[in-house]
């Protein structure tokens, strides 16, 4: 994956702070294979309505990559950027903050995320296309 812009939060200010795959990996939360070559490899990757929040954003880091396709069906649209807000009693509340913009400039606010191959059968699909891939 390069190390560009995988994804931006904007606020209802305008204003857009973008996440890199090095801010990824710094977070200490994932861990970069030190083994790994530069290879450009075909990415399929599967969704669905049940594919949520976490899952979208990391859908969103691979879309519009030239060797990622993504195969199945709408995700379920928990598309923003979410703060978690003390109040004055101990609760909590968790509010949106945010929108999310992808690679190609596309705004994402509690939107789904379309797949790029609409299928019913997205495993023996994104298989299908992977062997094709790897046969070129």
């Amino acid at each position: 994956m390069p190390n560009d812009t995988l994804f931006q939060f904007e606020y209802a200010n305008g204003q857009k702070i973008g996440t890199t795959l090095s801010q990824i990996l710094a977070s200490k939360q994932t861990e970069e294979n030190s083994n790994s070559s530069s290879k450009t490899i075909p990415i399929a990757i599967l969704v669905n309505g049940n594919t949520a929040s976490s899952g979208e954003m990391t859908t969103l880091a691979f879309k519009g990559l030239p060797n990622v396709k993504i195969f199945g069906k709408p995700t379920a649209g928990y598309t923003t950027g979410n703060m978690v807000y003390s109040l004055y009693d101990g609760a909590t509340i968790q509010l949106t903050v945010s929108r999310i913009i992808d690679r190609k400039g596309n705004r994402y606010e509690n939107t789904p995320i379309e797949p790029d191959i609409a299928a019913t059968t997205p495993l023996n699909d994104a298989r299908t296309w992977l062997l094709e891939q790897i046969s070129k």
